[in-house]
């Protein structure tokens, strides 16, 4: 690879640059994961690595960022992924830019991901566990699902039944209350109550609440309004209509199992017609 082009993100376990191919010229984006700490044995760093790196190179889908390659920089040693290279961003900057024009655009971008989801779930058998804008890409109007780092395997390719995931993992604002309050979870239904939240920051601009636990008092005002689609920040027409406001009461119901999925949500009339932009 050449010589780094610029710095496009900054992580707590890696940063990202643009880099450019010695052979294709093509641009390409490399994370590079940043050293291990003592703390951390060896064959846990390791494993942590090749699994999101195993996990990210099997998908092959127009709404997941594709990953080519991992290496170690002599230089540094420091191992690194090569992936595509999106121009435009992540989700979250556009958000906060305020670039998200139409409705009909918000809901463009939300379709991909809910396309990119119904991918990783139910063919591939993957959780990302890690739904948030930051790790939602942006190349031209085509939505990429980013970040593999968290990602659980639910089922192997030959198997029907999906498996529970057991650790705590995610961002704070978007993790399903279930992972606090439950020893296993399904991650495919975190991964939709996750999806809940983005669809309302893409639209609100803001957070819902700042963690789905009980002394969250925005939450727990949430709770209580729940059970009876009563709701305030749900039920004013001017900001949400009717099947939305069905949508985000489902996708965000403290009970895992009444939760749409993505498949169930591509299926609903108003997301079916929705062109992608």
């Amino acid at each position: 690879y050449k010589d780094i082009i610029k710095s496009i993100g900054v992580g707590s376990y890696a940063d990202v640059r643009l880099v450019q191919s010695k052979t294709s010229y093509q641009m390409l984006a490399i994370k590079t994961f940043r050293k291990r700490p003592k703390s951390v044995p060896e064959r846990r760093y390791m494993k942590q690595i090749n699994a999101e790196y195993c996990i990210a190179t099997s998908l092959d889908h127009p709404n997941v960022v594709k990953t080519f390659d991992l290496g170690r920089d002599p230089a540094t040693d420091r191992y690194f992924i090569v992936m595509e290279y999106c121009s435009d961003g992540d989700l979250c900057t556009a958000i906060s830019n305020g670039s998200l024009r139409s409705m009909d655009e918000l809901h463009c971008y939300f379709k991909q991901l809910l396309q990119g989801l119904a991918y990783l779930h139910d063919v591939m058998g993957i959780a990302h566990r890690d739904i948030k804008p930051e790790n939602l890409l942006l190349h031209g109007h085509i939505l990429k699902i980013t970040d593999f780092g968290v990602a659980d395997v639910m089922r192997e390719a030959w198997q029907t039944q999906k498996r529970h995931s057991y650790d705590l993992c995610g961002t704070t604002s978007y993790v399903a209350p279930e992972l606090y309050t439950q020893r296993e979870y399904r991650g495919d239904k975190a991964d939709m109550w996750s999806v809940g939240i983005v669809y309302y920051v893409m639209q609100r601009g803001e957070m819902l609440f700042a963690s789905a636990k009980l002394c969250d008092t925005f939450y727990r005002a949430y709770l209580r309004y729940h059970p009876d689609r009563q709701y305030a920040l749900f039920n004013n027409n001017k900001l949400f209509k009717p099947e939305v406001r069905d949508m985000l009461y489902r996708l965000l119901d403290p009970n895992p199992s009444r939760r749409y999925s993505a498949h169930q949500l591509l299926q609903l009339p108003w997301i079916e017609k929705q062109p992608v932009c």
